[in-house]
């Protein structure tokens, strides 16, 4: 019997993923699966979330995407799964980065979003500053127009400027 969860993917996943990526078909559910079980209230430690959130730490789009989404909603009621994500938010790679900001919740970011979209407007990647912009605009965070503001002030990419006024116009 196929959970709620996979019943939202499984149309996409038969008209789209199974056609043109494969191979992502397994991490995927096992993303789903993860995302299941921590859900119905079974353990939310790393061990149980590392499916997800290698799903999530993913460079391909289709996984990533899905993953984020699953691991955001996670996040909402679970602190492992906010600590999976400020690990992201840490991490190494500048994809892994991004994608920990697509885990915010764009309906409710808490507290917990402002605070790795702040960091990320700090970035060492031009890529991640730009997402960081617009996720603020995104999630409505009027808290950082402050730090909008000051990113604006010294960022050396004109992408990322054009974001930065762009987010802070739409939040007035």
């Amino acid at each position: 019997m196929y959970s709620e969860t996979r019943q939202e993917f499984a149309s996409w996943m038969d008209s789209y993923l199974r056609k043109r990526c494969p191979e992502l078909e397994q991490p995927l559910l096992a993303a789903i699966d993860a995302f299941d079980d921590i859900q119905s209230g079974g353990p939310s430690d790393k061990h149980h979330l590392k499916p997800l959130v290698d799903a999530a730490s993913s460079d391909r789009i289709p996984l990533y995407e899905n993953a984020t989404n699953l691991l955001g909603r996670l996040a909402l009621t679970q602190p492992s799964a906010q600590d999976a994500i400020s690990e992201m938010a840490k991490g190494s790679q500048a994809h892994i980065r991004f994608n920990a900001l697509l885990c915010v919740s764009e309906s409710a970011p808490g507290s917990f979003g402002r605070a790795i979209v702040s960091n990320a407007l700090l970035d060492p990647s031009s890529r991640v500053r730009e997402k960081a912009a617009d996720w603020a605009s995104r999630c409505s965070m009027k808290e950082l127009v402050p730090e909008l503001r000051e990113a604006l002030q010294h960022e050396p990419s004109e992408k990322v400027r054009l974001c930065l006024e762009y987010s802070l116009k739409t939040l007035g």
